[in-house]
């Protein structure tokens, strides 16, 4: 009996050992597991938040808020910064969808929209240019007074003759002059300045309608500047139903006088070819009363 006591006593000490064991193993075991699972944890996230990483969008071949001059042709060059980013890449112009490499050459103003999607990338880029065309444009006053308050006001008649668009399609709400002006030392802002009246200019000849005077008006309440900037990177021009240069003021500007021979060309012009039309040709504020020839209407 003590030795099958004794038997039993080191088979139960066996079974304990080996029972022991066992679940120290078993520990471990899960231990090992687990910490590979957060291993791989680990490095799946790392691989997402680095998929997820911002990507950069460059445009090139355009710039954004440039106006261009006539002529102009443009093929914007669209790439993703890093290479690696898997990406779809998408755009459009003018809420039309637009084909990577294509052309862009009509005047206008122009909206380009990039989006880049894929692989947790989320990026959208957004421009805007514009493209003038030729037009038959000559400035007859041109009057920017500043005040020392630092506002101004602003005063300007165009001819226009054979416009792009038909004249019945020009309305105040519909064409604006499009300026820069500086404050003090503050960077140039844009403004646009609306059309007062537009007056029609029939042909005395033939009774047709063929060009328009464009009155703009901004007086010192709305107009918070010191200076005019028009240079190239900021030139002056028509926006609407179409985009036009228009002339330099301080270097084309038109003077209706008998002391220049190309004036005196423009005014011969207006005055033995054109005659306003009063009845249903003058859109916007009327003309002051009295008003019926062009030599009073400049």
């Amino acid at each position: 009996m003590p030795k099958l006591r004794s038997t039993n006593n080191v088979t139960v000490l066996r079974h304990v050992i080996t029972n022991t064991f066992s679940m120290r193993q078993f520990f471990t075991s899960r231990k090992i597991v687990c910490v590979f699972i957060i291993l791989i944890l680990f490095i799946q996230n790392s691989c997402i938040s680095r998929s997820q990483k911002p990507a950069t969008i460059t445009i090139k071949g355009v710039l954004n808020g440039m106006t261009y001059p006539p002529g102009t042709v443009l093929k914007p060059m669209i790439n993703v910064e890093p290479e690696t980013a898997r990406v779809e890449l998408q755009a459009d112009l003018n809420g039309l969808s637009f084909p990577l490499g294509t052309t862009i050459q009509e005047p206008g103003e122009y909206r380009l929209r990039v989006k880049a999607r894929g692989n947790g990338v989320h990026e959208t880029k957004l421009i805007h240019f514009s493209i003038l065309m030729q037009v038959n444009v000559k400035a007859v006053r041109w009057s920017f007074r500043p005040y020392p308050d630092g506002t101004a006001d602003l005063e300007v008649v165009l001819v226009m003759l054979n416009p792009p668009v038909p004249i019945d399609r020009l309305s105040p709400s519909s064409c604006l002059l499009h300026l820069w002006v500086q404050q003090a030392s503050t960077q140039p802002q844009k403004v646009d300045v609306k059309i007062e009246r537009i007056v029609h200019l029939k042909n005395r000849a033939t009774g047709k309608i063929e060009g328009a005077l464009l009155y703009f008006k901004a007086d010192r309440s709305i107009l918070m500047a010191s200076r005019l900037v028009l240079d190239e990177e900021h030139p002056a021009y028509l926006k609407g139903v179409f985009y036009a240069s228009v002339p330099k003021p301080f270097e084309e500007r038109v003077r209706l006088d008998k002391r220049n021979r190309q004036n005196n060309s423009l005014k011969s012009i207006l005055l033995n070819q054109y005659t306003l039309d009063l009845y249903g040709g003058v859109l916007g504020k009327p003309l002051p009363e009295g008003v019926d020839t062009i030599d009073e209407a400049l």
